[in-house]
């Protein structure tokens, strides 16, 4: 079964049988994940704060609930309307975590969000295949953290369709104050470039302000020079990850 055929079905029982899509999709990124599971719960400590930008339904919001504990917080960002729902009633129980429906960006302003036809993503570029769009709020982590008056952040999980650039832009502050930081951001060049940016420009941003970056590639850790990332393929099905953090 061809990739595409997957993700409209995918897409298909996530609009009308989300009861058996959720179980099915949960299973599916507990196996194909694990590298990254484990490695969040090898870093996320017990009393941690930690930011999930791009939450979706919640599935690593809910991993980093259980790896905080009671002590620490999850601040889960999700800017779409019926995966905010979805987000909010799969954590509704969970007393460490604050769910937030805005998506994050290099500034406060209100943004487009392009829905695929292929998957349940949405995107901020448009798109043959992304021909209806949702106003959504989008706010600057650093504002965001300053109103909310938090100083210290542990963690951070990107996985916002290849708007990590811009949403980057917007998290210096926090950066700089908290030097310890650490990042898990997925890296889709082609993503990166649709939406205005590119992998090199992304990775140029990381490394000013992380000393080690690394890919995360057949279950491994390696780390990516720049002269490295043009060899990665460009493509709508080429998605990586990369962990960023300093010694």
């Amino acid at each position: 079964m061809s990739n595409t055929i997957s993700l409209k079905i995918g897409e298909w029982m996530y609009q009308n049988i989300y009861g058996i899509y959720k179980p099915l999709y949960f299973l599916y990124k507990k196996r194909t994940e694990k590298f990254e599971i484990d490695l969040i719960k090898k870093i996320v400590r017990p009393g941690d704060v930690v930011l999930d930008i791009g939450a979706n339904i919640g599935f690593y919001t809910m991993i980093f609930s259980e790896a905080v504990k009671e002590k620490g917080k999850v601040f889960a960002f999700e800017p779409d309307p019926k995966n905010f729902h979805r987000l909010k009633n799969n954590t509704q129980y969970l007393g460490n975590v604050i769910v937030e429906n805005k998506a994050i960006s290099h500034q406060t302003q209100t943004i487009k969000l392009y829905s695929s036809e292929l998957n349940v993503d949405y995107r901020t570029y448009a798109h043959p295949d992304s021909q209806n769009y949702t106003e959504v709020q989008a706010v600057s982590l650093d504002d965001y953290l300053r109103e909310k008056n938090i100083t210290c952040v542990d963690f951070i999980k990107m996985d916002i369709q290849g708007y990590e650039s811009f949403a980057l832009q917007g998290m210096i502050e926090t950066i700089k104050k908290n030097k310890h930081i650490k990042i898990l951001s997925e890296f889709w060049p082609y993503g990166l470039q649709q939406s205005g940016k590119s992998a090199i420009t992304y990775y140029q941003q990381l490394s000013e302000y992380f000393s080690n970056i690394f890919l995360l590639q057949n279950h491994q850790l390696k780390k990516i020079l720049p002269d490295e990332i043009q060899h990665l393929k460009n493509s709508p099905q080429h998605y990586y990850n990369i962990f960023a953090y300093n010694d």
